[in-house]
């Protein structure tokens, strides 16, 4: 099947971008934030939770696969999708450590159950789309300074295809995020002895 022949083609690049997510999560945890730095963010989402926080989120989560997109294009996209990997993880890393600092066992759970499902759709969409977008970076700087063919109508229709299906996940992402976040607040989980 074509798919697991582009996994085998592109083994070392699934590798190289699942480590380095999973290298900026583990960062993320081990690096050291004071215990209050969410007072203020947790308490604005409760008091201001509406359409304008979903779309912030969903702005955010879009307009990163969007950079990709448009950085694929350049001579620094490979760099550049490598190091949005890493934040990525990076942030969620941070996120959940300082959850725990703060809660505990119970910010570890609200990380888990209300935080960690829309990430993980979004990190997912952004990863993959990652790989495809270095895949054709590397396409076109072939195709700029070797003058290499390889690079066909055909890949170039598959990609913004895959574009708007990565475009589409990481919305989802966001909602998903936003709506278990408000549910677990709005139940005041993390207060409540």
């Amino acid at each position: 099947m074509r798919i697991f022949d582009d996994v085998k083609k592109y083994g070392k690049l699934n590798f190289v971008m699942w480590a380095l997510f999973y290298a900026g999560v583990t960062v993320g945890c081990i690096f050291k934030l004071p215990a209050n730095i969410f007072d203020n963010i947790i308490f604005k989402k409760i008091n201001f939770w509406n359409f304008e926080t979903l779309n912030t989120i969903i702005f955010a989560e879009v307009s990163a696969i969007l950079t990709l997109f448009i950085f694929s294009f350049t001579i620094f996209g490979t760099i550049f999708n490598f190091a949005s990997v890493f934040t990525k993880g990076l942030g969620i890393g941070i996120t959940i450590y300082s959850l725990y600092s703060k809660f505990l066992i119970k910010g570890i759970i609200f990380g888990i159950f209300a935080i960690l499902p829309g990430l993980f759709i979004s990190s997912v969409a952004l990863i993959l789309f990652a790989i495809q977008s270095t895949k054709i970076n590397i396409l076109i700087i072939k195709r700029i300074f070797y003058k290499d063919e390889n690079l066909s109508i055909l890949k170039f229709k598959l990609y913004i295809k895959n574009l708007s299906k990565t475009l589409m996940f990481s919305a989802l992402g966001a909602f998903i995020h936003i709506l278990l976040s408000y549910i677990f607040l709005k139940l005041n989980f993390l207060w409540n002895r």
